[in-house]
C-alpha cells in the first residue's frame, strides 16, 4: 500500500481504538521500554509529548529520573532535540504539539529515540509525511525505537530510498 493510503487507513481505522486499547498499549509499551537492554544503558533519552492519538510515554521521565530526556522542536524546517526536566514548560505551537523553548539546553548525541510512529513495515516506520525524523536521522546517530499501536504495526508500506529504518519496532 503507498504511504498515503496508509495514512488514510490510519485516520480511518485510528477512532475504533478504545481508551482501553489505548492504555492497555500504554502500559506494554512502558514495560517493554524499561527492559530494553538499550535504554537501560542510555542516559540520554528522545522522547516526544504526544498528540491525542500517539501513546504517552512521558511517565518514563517520573520512573527514570536520573536519565536526560529530550523533546523534538522543528527549528527552520529541521529537527532539533531539547532537554526538557519537566513536560509542564512545554509550550503549545503548531499542529497541536508541545514543544520545548529554543532556550533549553540543545543536543545532538543522543543515545536512544522513541519515535512515534502511524503505522510500520518491517522496521520501517510512517510519520506525518514531513520526513523531519529521516532527515535527522541521515545526520545523526544512536539507537531507534518506533513507537506504534499493534494494529498498525507490520503493515505492507511502500519504503522510499530515504526512508531510514528503526533498529526496533515496538
Amino acid at each position: 500500500m503507498t504511504k498515503k493510503k496508509a495514512r488514510t487507513f490510519f485516520k480511518e481505522q485510528y477512532p475504533m481504538i478504545t481508551k482501553e486499547e489505548k492504555q492497555t498499549r500504554q502500559k506494554q509499551l512502558l514495560t517493554l521500554i524499561s527492559n530494553l537492554k538499550e535504554f537501560q544503558e542510555a542516559l540520554k533519552v528522545a522522547l516526544y509529548y504526544p498528540l491525542y492519538y500517539e501513546i504517552d510515554l512521558t511517565d518514563l521521565m517520573e520512573k527514570f529520573s536520573e536519565k536526560q530526556f529530550y523533546f523534538p522542536k522543528v527549528v527552520k524546517d529541521s529537527l532539533n532535540f531539547y532537554l526538557v526536566k519537566d513536560v509542564n514548560l512545554l509550550k503549545p505551537s503548531v499542529f497541536g504539539l508541545k514543544e520545548p523553548s529554543e532556550s533549553f539546553l540543545l543536543e545532538r548525541e543522543i543515545d536512544l529515540y522513541l519515535v512515534p510512529c502511524l503505522a510500520s513495515s518491517d522496521n520501517y516506520r510512517l510519520g506525518h509525511g514531513k520526513g523531519y525524523y529521516d532527515k535527522y536521522f541521515h545526520q545523526y546517530k544512536g539507537y531507534k525505537v518506533g513507537i506504534v499501536y499493534l494494529r498498525f504495526k507490520n503493515l505492507d508500506i511502500t519504503i522510499d530510498s530515504h526512508d531510514i529504518p528503526m533498529d526496533v519496532i515496538l
